[in-house]
């Protein structure tokens, strides 16, 4: 049986704070007086303190698991509806509990660990500044975590959001050293801050910046823009999300150049359209490769989105360093990606992958090979054929894994292709995982399967670097939503796999 509910809780001890008169059944119809209950309003500061702190404590826990996974494997997806992009704290907001009752908001008021997670509104019944002056002077000096947010609205258009948003930030910058996170989703890009130029200050303890926006109106300025005194001081920074046009103003246009914050791990840039100011591949490489005497403990991952960048063929920039970086790519021109890759003279990288790319539109060599690789939506064989180069490869919703895919998988290169050497598709292909693929039979796949292993098998299952080495044959294999499994390749799958999975079948030769 469920509990009374927090508004029940005040509604209680707001009525029975004076004695009620009733009758009682009966001959004398004697008069009672109702003897007064002890209610949670009655209880002390102290004590009421600690029952809202749980309380509290509660409804953050899923915001705190969700913020801690998000730290360790961030997923941005542009494309989902705006509102669900919203974190858990939009709706354990402490606005909730303190609105229970005056009482309640006079306690918290007081104890500073309810206001280190703060939510402000804009828009249609947006957070007043009065207030979030109150909860940034309730907070005292702990780090806290800020996130703007814009009520769901059908409207396209705020000519209010970017005046607001502004006057929001201001009230920021004087607690910019004890931001921990700010995250702002608002309607426009136009509306976001600027790092060095609205953003500004020494922000010790930010690990978090999120600038995102449904439409990207912002403008650039032609380049370069002239040496600014102000600054946007971030060691700390751990995951960064912005726009094209806000992360060329920021961090690539300057004169100098500054470095990206030295511990940052994930970033993602989202939007830059074509008729914007011309903002050459070279120049955001140089900007997110390190120095070559730069050391990194652990991989930075990049997710880049939609930026359609211009191409210099002839840009002849210093050597690049990409170590240790894993590049996402999402609705990316393949002319982009291939002169990325030819920049940066066709590294092997740990982790790459593909969403929605298209196929370059002139001859060029094949892109960066990968251990792990990621394919997603893409439509046509030639594509699939022409990204992937990896050894444990996923690929999802992908109309181009067809019958032409499989026939050209099956299969070395013509002689000659490549200085006489047979070649084949993805030679190092070790593992693969498949899911959504419609247009995938289980005998084609089979049939591919079968040929790489048996040329596998010719070389004496000559392994990377050994003698005679040609390709190498899929051991692990894992299939859901892709159509049925016909018993005879169930078969072959079971005795030649080391491990295979068909959605709801389990078999091979493994332990």
């Amino acid at each position: 049986m469920d509990g009374p509910s927090l508004k029940q809780l005040a509604v209680d001890g707001e009525a029975t704070r004076s004695n009620a008169i009733y009758s009682l059944p009966g001959k004398h119809n004697r008069i009672a007086t109702r003897r007064p209950r002890t209610t949670v309003n009655d209880l002390p500061h102290d004590v009421l303190l600690i029952i809202l702190s749980d309380v509290w404590r509660a409804t953050l826990r899923p915001f705190d698991s969700a913020d801690m996974h998000g730290l360790t494997d961030p997923e941005l997806d542009h494309l989902a509806p705006y509102h669900s992009r919203l974190s858990p704290l939009s709706q354990h907001s402490v606005e909730h509990i303190a609105s229970v009752s005056p009482h309640w908001l006079e306690a918290m008021s007081n104890s500073s660990e309810f206001w280190t997670q703060l939510g402000i509104w804009t828009g249609r019944d947006a957070t007043p500044l009065s207030m979030v002056r109150r909860y940034l002077v309730w907070s005292q000096d702990k780090p806290v975590s800020i996130h703007v947010w814009r009520r769901y609205d059908p409207c396209v258009e705020d000519r209010t959001e970017k005046a607001h948003a502004k006057a929001i930030v201001e009230l920021l910058v004087p607690h910019m050293k004890r931001l921990k996170l700010l995250c702002m989703y608002l309607l426009h890009s136009s509306s976001l801050p600027l790092p060095h130029t609205d953003l500004v200050g020494r922000a010790e303890n930010l690990e978090q910046l999120k600038l995102e926006f449904i439409f990207d109106d912002a403008v650039a300025c032609p380049a370069p823009l002239p040496p600014s005194e102000r600054t946007f001081d971030t060691p700390a920074l751990v995951e960064l999300s912005m726009g094209g046009v806000h992360f060329r103003e920021a961090y690539v246009a300057p004169v100098p150049r500054p470095l990206l914050p030295p511990e940052l791990r994930y970033i993602t840039i989202t939007d830059y359209a074509s008729d914007q100011v011309p903002f050459p591949v070279v120049d955001l490489l140089e900007t997110l490769t390190d120095p070559d005497d730069c050391q990194r403990l652990y991989n930075r991952r990049v997710n880049l989105t939609n930026l359609q960048l211009d191409i210099y063929p002839d840009a002849d920039p210093p050597r690049l360093n990409d170590r240790g970086t894993d590049w996402y790519f999402t609705d990316m021109s393949g002319d982009v990606i291939a002169h990325y890759s030819s920049l940066l003279h066709h590294p092997f990288v740990e982790t790459l992958s593909y969403t929605r790319c298209t196929l370059p539109t002139y001859d060029t060599p094949s892109v960066c090979e990968s251990y792990y690789l990621t394919l997603e939506g893409i439509p046509d064989s030639a594509t699939l054929g022409y990204y992937i180069a990896g050894s444990q490869v996923s690929i999802h919703d992908c109309d181009g894994f067809n019958s032409e895919f499989l026939h050209a998988l099956a299969k070395p290169f013509s002689p000659g292709t490549y200085g006489g050497d047979e070649s084949w598709l993805c030679p190092n292909l070790e593992m693969l995982s498949i899911s959504g693929c419609k247009r995938l039979h289980s005998s084609e796949l089979r049939a591919a399967l079968e040929a790489r292993r048996r040329r596998h098998e010719a070389t004496g299952f000559a392994w990377l670097d050994e003698m005679g080495y040609v390709l190498l044959s899929v051991t692990h294999l894992y299939v859901r939503h892709c159509g049925e499994l016909a018993a005879e390749d169930r078969q072959w799958f079971d005795k030649n796999m080391e491990d295979v999975q068909w959605d709801d079948w389990h078999g091979g030769t493994g332990p």
